[in-house]
């Protein structure tokens, strides 16, 4: 194949693409999950867990920027930038390392939930402390599981 015609090729793909988003709705990206439904969800996966059989005294939920995973569904908050968050499921929280920390923090108000900076979830390459959220120091996860706070 010539490069000639290999860029009609790649012509003609970008103008099919281009033909079916000239053709779809347009997005209301006002609309959005209502903070109920989260803390609803989180509400219904707690009761099943802390029951028999699991009767668990906690639950974890993890995402990064390669997997979503459950903390959307449940918290949500759509990390997808930094580094690693879990969510707790006992007093339902977001557990952030040290930059993930900004980015859940501004999405925990709508998930309904609050954040945790913890140095469990820290990029291995990291070292500063003092950059928790003024206010609050960092947790162990530990901390947060056995105070519930």
């Amino acid at each position: 194949m010539s490069s000639d015609d290999l860029m009609e090729s790649r012509k003609k793909k970008t103008d099919r693409v281009l033909c079916v988003l000239d053709e779809w709705p347009e997005i209301d990206r006002r609309k959005k999950i209502p903070t109920a439904e989260f803390q609803q969800r989180r509400k219904q996966v707690w009761e099943t867990i802390s029951q028999a059989p699991y009767e668990a005294e906690v639950g974890f939920v993890f995402s990064d920027e390669h997997y979503s995973g459950d903390v959307p569904y449940l918290f949500g908050n759509t990390n997808a930038a930094i580094e690693q968050v879990a969510g707790a499921e006992n007093k339902s929280g977001i557990i952030a390392g040290f930059e993930g920390v900004y980015v859940a923090g501004q999405l925990a108000e709508h998930g309904g939930t609050v954040v945790y900076p913890t140095e469990s979830l820290q990029l291995a390459d990291e070292n500063g402390k003092e950059e928790a959220e003024p206010g609050k120091l960092p947790i162990r996860v530990q901390e947060l599981i056995l105070n519930g706070n």
